[in-house]
């Protein structure tokens, strides 16, 4: 609960200043979230792309806007709900391993990191999703008594986090198989965390067959690659 508070208060400023804008591409999943809460769709991507998965911040814009009307500060709200989400389980993985105190204080600095300011409340669409879906996943994997159930739950967010932004995977894989390698004397566990992934992709794909995703869209996976390296060099030093 504090953490929450310290998150929700540290971006007060933003959220009552005059300055408040929305990026075109929120703009663009804010339509989508009032698509949502009219009935009218359910975007399983971000709306022109084959990338992005929107299943959990569109409805979050849905149900926000259904209670507080449409506009910037709802939608900042919903996205950051889910963001203090992830906080919460980060914070609840980390006391497993370190301790309560230890956790609080690490996590508080993770609330309070500028790079995470505006960016925990940016609605770009699966972005924030894979911090909280990650966050969720340590937790299931760091229970002592994790078995099949949180396994096969775990291997679901895996998925999430694949569709959402597989940035963070490179993050997230080498714990997964630490946790496994603990639990190798259970292969329910390797089982049931590759049966969560599958389960993801078979519900992604049908949905996007039940939503009517035009015939000539095939899914051909996130924006991975990048065929000129080297010319992206001096970009990347700029921006350090």
């Amino acid at each position: 609960m504090a953490l929450a508070i310290v998150t929700l208060v540290s971006r007060l400023p933003q959220l009552l200043s005059r300055n408040l804008l929305l990026e075109g591409d929120e703009c663009i999943l804010g339509l989508m979230g009032m698509h949502v809460a009219q009935g009218r769709d359910f975007p399983i991507f971000f709306y022109g792309q084959k990338y992005g998965l929107s299943i959990v911040e569109a409805p979050a814009a849905a149900l926000s806007f259904t209670l507080f009307g449409s506009g910037a500060v709802p939608l900042k709200i919903a996205i950051l709900a889910i963001w203090i989400a992830g906080i919460a389980f980060y914070f609840l993985a980390f006391a497993r391993v370190m301790g309560a105190a230890r956790s609080f204080w690490i996590t508080l600095l993770l609330a309070l990191m500028p790079a995470w300011a505006a960016t925990a409340m940016k609605a770009w669409s699966g972005y924030v999703t894979a911090f909280s879906a990650t966050g969720a996943t340590l937790y299931l994997m760091t229970r002592r008594d994790a078995a099949g159930i949180p396994w096969l739950i775990a291997g679901g967010l895996t998925g999430i986090i694949y569709f959402a932004q597989p940035l963070w995977l490179p993050s997230v894989l080498p714990i997964v198989l630490y946790f496994l390698w603990l639990n190798r004397g259970r292969i329910s566990c390797l089982g049931s965390y590759a049966a969560g992934i599958l389960c993801v992709i078979l519900f992604v794909f049908t949905m996007r067959a039940y939503w009517g995703a035009g015939a000539t869209e095939t899914w051909l996976g996130p924006p991975i690659g990048n065929r000129h390296l080297l010319l992206s060099v001096p970009s990347l030093l700029n921006q350090t």
